[in-house]
């Protein structure tokens, strides 16, 4: 029997962890590279709260990502305001056409990482430059 594919993934966001989590679902090893801990994350001020609108959500959902539920408020419509640099400010509010939810990215990005780790995948709170990871040291811990 061969062993599982393996897949590295640069990054911590959106794209990123959802990708590794895929890929962990359909039993590939996975290693993460990031460039902070889950500490550091949690750590850093409160950012912009990210707006996970209803398509996104529902795709979190069917991956097993309702992780951060219970510190999310639920989101029911979008208001913005813009203001011209000449000119007067502008508004307007519109329903969402089903449940989205708003998320500190901090508690996001952690509770993901964890989750990532929890299935069998490997975090590395660290940068890589273009010529590493060295994939010759994995075989060893495959």
């Amino acid at each position: 029997m061969s062993p599982a594919p393996r897949a590295v993934v640069f990054g911590s966001g959106h794209s990123a962890l959802t990708l590794a989590t895929g890929l962990l679902d359909d039993g590939w090893r996975v290693d993460v590279f990031t460039r902070h801990s889950t500490p550091e994350i949690l750590g850093n001020p409160a950012g912009l709260t990210q707006l996970t609108l209803p398509s996104v959500h529902a795709t979190e959902l069917a991956l097993g990502l309702g992780l951060w539920q219970h510190t999310a408020p639920p989101a029911h419509q979008v208001r913005m305001r813009m203001t011209p640099p000449e000119g007067e400010a502008f508004a307007f509010t519109a329903p969402l056409p089903g449940p989205a939810v708003a998320v500190d990215h901090r508690l996001k990005s952690a509770y993901w990482l964890q989750h990532v780790t929890n299935r069998g995948g490997r975090v590395h709170g660290r940068t890589c430059t273009s010529g590493e990871p060295d994939t010759r040291s994995w075989r060893r811990h495959a």
